[in-house]
């Protein structure tokens, strides 16, 4: 898409500051967490008009999936939802246009948006600042569940997960990685993963890095670092969900319907509480007969999180939106996928976002799934870069059984 210079910049400044802001609800008008804030008219109003002038959009397979997904949620609205959340994926799609045309370079955003993130999740847990998506920025405490930049602590991590998995993949596609690179991300991944409590992204963040470590010869030391991170991790989000989550809403039905089931009592509060909407999720789904089987009960029926995105697309939008879904995965992990990359280094940002959705709803998360597809768009950007007369670049040295391909 040939845009001039100083759009292309403008483009460039708007998205990094879509991506770095705090998501702060200035503005939401309805639908929840998936109700119209400043940041989505910013999309909307630069989005359209670029979608609407670039024909070769037909033709980008990652656009159609992104399209075909929103479509195959929308029937789901028959049944019940809000026409809000197809909108939102749908807007993930107009993202493409956007980040081709700004040209940015998406290595140099994974990193920023890992530093931030990870900055401030940390002051937010040594109670300098407070959290930005529940406003209470002046009452910050020590110890606090960080969210970063983001709507919630598990959001924050699994934006570390992508950006640092981004990372990785783009990297090891140009033979870019610096020797320390993998390193900062792995730390300041983990860091982040610490502090916002999230076990799923602390077991998120060592899969991806122990993949990445395993097709390279440092193995043994990322074992290591792993188990450290992992234990950190888990050690951190034990006191910390015990302190956040409030006991009577384990034994409260909200947001989905009486169903009449009792919690499961794990020991577990986090888990617990997780396993009562599943359930309860399950028991409306079962009870909407054969026609929510192929459409769902309707998107957005559940309230803003049922922490567990797989269930959530399957009971909200049947298996129509599931196929779509599992189609949009196969477009995103295509155009990661470059000449001699290990198809599972090139998946890494896919199996990122796929592990979150085990025990968070990340397929509706705004700032997850819009940094996704920033970095996403613009990696045909990277791959006309020259970077060969970079001096801060060296190439990854493959494993031994992969040394054939360099």
């Amino acid at each position: 898409m040939d845009v001039p210079r100083h759009r292309s910049h403008a483009l460039t400044l708007v998205i990094y500051a879509i991506i770095l802001a705090p998501k702060i609800p200035l503005l939401v008008i309805a639908g929840e967490s998936a109700g119209i804030r400043l940041d989505d008219l910013l999309m909307w109003g630069l989005g359209l008009p670029l979608l609407l002038s670039d024909r070769r959009l037909a033709h980008d397979r990652l656009f159609g999936a992104a399209a075909l997904f929103a479509l195959c949620c929308v029937p789901s609205l028959l049944l019940g939802g809000t026409a809000f959340y197809p909108l939102r994926l749908f807007q993930y799609a107009m993202i493409i246009p956007m980040a081709a045309a700004a040209g940015l370079d998406p290595r140099r955003l994974a990193f920023v948006t890992l530093w931030v993130n990870g900055l401030a999740c940390v002051l937010q847990y040594a109670g300098l600042i407070g959290d930005f998506s529940t406003g209470v920025y002046s009452e910050p405490y020590f110890g606090a569940r960080a969210a970063g930049t983001t709507g919630g602590p598990y959001e924050a991590a699994a934006c570390a997960n992508i950006a640092a998995a981004f990372i990785l993949s783009a990297d090891w596609r140009h033979r870019l990685l610096h020797r320390r690179d993998a390193w900062l991300a792995f730390i300041i991944g983990g860091i982040t993963c610490v502090c916002a409590a999230s076990r799923s992204g602390v077991v998120v963040h060592v899969i991806i890095f122990g993949i990445y470590f395993a097709c390279t010869d440092r193995f043994r030391l990322a074992v290591v670092a792993a188990l450290v991170v992992g234990v950190a991790g888990w050690s951190a989000s034990n006191g910390a969900t015990v302190a956040r989550i409030d006991a009577d809403a384990l034994t409260s039905v909200t947001e989905i319907g009486s169903v009449g089931s009792e919690p499961i009592r794990t020991g577990d509060p986090s888990f617990q509480f997780r396993i009562q909407r599943w359930r309860q999720a399950l028991e409306v789904f079962k009870g909407a007969g054969w026609p929510a089987a192929i459409f769902g009960v309707g998107m957005g029926r559940f309230g803003p999180a049922l922490d567990g995105g797989w269930l959530r697309i399957m009971c909200e939008t049947g298996a129509v939106g599931m196929l779509g879904f599992v189609v949009l995965l196969v477009a995103m992990t295509r155009r990661l996928v470059g000449v001699g990359t290990p198809l599972v280094i090139a998946a890494l940002p896919v199996l990122a976002l796929a592990g979150n959705q085990v025990f968070i709803d990340a397929y509706i998360a705004s700032k997850l799934m819009t940094l996704l597809f920033v970095l996403l768009g613009s990696l045909r950007h990277l791959d006309a870069l020259d970077m060969s007369s970079s001096s801060r670049y060296s190439t990854v040295r493959p494993p031994v059984w992969r040394r054939e391909i360099t």
